[in-house]
């Protein structure tokens, strides 16, 4: 019988800052939308008005200018704060440390809510390492559910509290050629489907077999798949059998470690199968909208993903190929990725209207505005710090993405995320 803990009620209740003195509660600007009127007044450390009611931050700049003078906003006023960050997953008010304001205490939730940039990367890469081991031990290993559900569970509620560094760090990972191909594809594809799945009105129960069957649908095949990623001639005729058969594999090694929730085993097996039949192995019709996420997810991560025999997409090239091709089927989807993940998802390059490449760090409401930070100058040259960029500004402007293989920079969340 399948473990329930796998499928656990969502009964999770974002906290409230409840250490407020004086009256106020210091507040994060940091990923509020510009150009968006604020339903508050934000005050700084000692009660003097910086932006009043109604008021837009109109520029990433005036944030960061606003951001220095220790905001805080008044207690009657925290639920109208929260309807600013809901729309963006923020878990609750994040309240910054101020050295200007010591009686202002930040609540101990912090450290849980919102962990430094290098705790989330260090989570992930962690991560990464055990699940491709237990990818890589499939059959063989040993206690797979309590491991698959801590590991899902770490994964799961990461993506919940800090999406965007979360992608940020994924889709860096996907870059890293020296990793392992397959877990990075099922920690990547997972976290699409994470974003996505409840725009797309599926259920909890179904976001959660979904989430499950994107890492764990190459089980199959999870030593190939890493081989693949680091050889240049396509697959000889012996490795293309074993790609044709890894879908029913999956299943059926998933099936004999203990998983036995059949949506979860459905969409493993024919995450290869085709709305329109000819897919493989069997070549029947796929259907339901959670296995045309699982797809499109897994074909996503796949065309972003430089590997050894070709370059990956650019980000922006492979969100419009995916937008087209729903549009093709009547599908909702193609859109919905638009509208969550942006033109330019997190950890993703771009070129600037000023000849510099930044990374996207985080997407807005707009789709071809992105946050992003500059790091390599437009004479070629990594720039020595980091540096925000606003790109509603005509400079700052993005003008296309930029393939992850035309950037040789290395880059540490911690110190990127540190500029914002």
């Amino acid at each position: 019988m399948e473990d329930p803990r796998l499928y656990p009620s969502d009964t999770s209740v974002p906290p409230t800052a409840d250490r407020a003195v004086g009256g106020f509660i210091p507040v994060s600007l940091r990923g509020v939308d510009v150009n968006r009127p604020l339903p508050v007044d934000i005050l700084n450390a000692r009660g003097m008005l910086l932006l009043p009611k109604g008021q837009a931050m109109d520029s990433l700049e005036r944030q960061l200018a606003l951001s220095r003078h220790e905001p805080v906003i008044r207690v009657q006023d925290r639920d109208l704060w929260m309807t600013v960050l809901r729309p963006q997953r923020r878990p609750a008010p994040v309240v910054a440390e101020s050295s200007a304001a010591p009686h202002l205490k930040p609540p101990l939730e912090r450290a849980v809510l919102e962990p430094a940039a290098a705790s989330v990367a260090s989570t992930w890469l962690d991560l990464h390492t055990r699940w491709g081991v237990l990818l890589h031990q499939h059959a063989e290993a040993r206690d797979f559910l309590p491991r698959f559900e801590a590991m899902r569970e770490q994964a799961w509620q990461l993506l919940e509290r800090q999406p965007d560094e979360s992608l940020f760090v994924l889709v860096q990972l996907l870059y890293d050629a020296q990793l392992g191909y397959c877990a990075s594809n099922a920690l990547a594809a997972a976290a699409v489907c994470r974003v996505i799945a409840p725009a797309a009105g599926l259920g909890p129960s179904e976001q959660r077999a979904l989430f499950n069957a994107a890492l764990t649908m190459n089980v199959g095949m999870a030593r190939l798949q890493d081989q693949l990623a680091q050889q240049k001639p396509p697959p000889d005729k012996h490795q293309l059998a074993d790609i044709q058969r890894h879908p029913h594999r999956g299943r059926d090694i998933l099936h004999g470690l203990g998983v036995g929730h059949d949506r979860w085993l459905n969409l493993v097996a024919d995450s290869h199968e085709s709305v329109e039949g000819g897919g493989y192995p069997t070549g029947k019709r796929a259907e339901g909208l959670d296995l045309m996420l699982l797809q499109l997810s897994d074909r996503f991560v796949a065309r972003i993903s430089p590997r050894q025999g070709r370059k990956g997409l650019s980000a922006r090239a492979a969100v419009r190929a995916h937008y087209l091709e729903m549009q093709r089927q009547n599908s909702p989807l193609g859109a919905l990725l638009v509208k969550h993940l942006g033109m330019y998802l997190p950890g993703s390059y771009v070129r600037l209207q000023n000849g510099e490449v930044a990374v996207v760090t985080r997407s807005t409401g707009q789709v071809n505005r992105p946050m992003v930070v500059a790091v390599v100058g437009k004479d070629g040259i990594p720039l020595s710090a980091p540096t925000v960029r606003d790109t509603a500004l005509p400079q700052y402007a993005v003008i296309d993405s930029v393939s992850p293989d035309q950037v040789k920079v290395r880059l540490d969340p911690a110190r990127v995320f540190s500029r914002l």
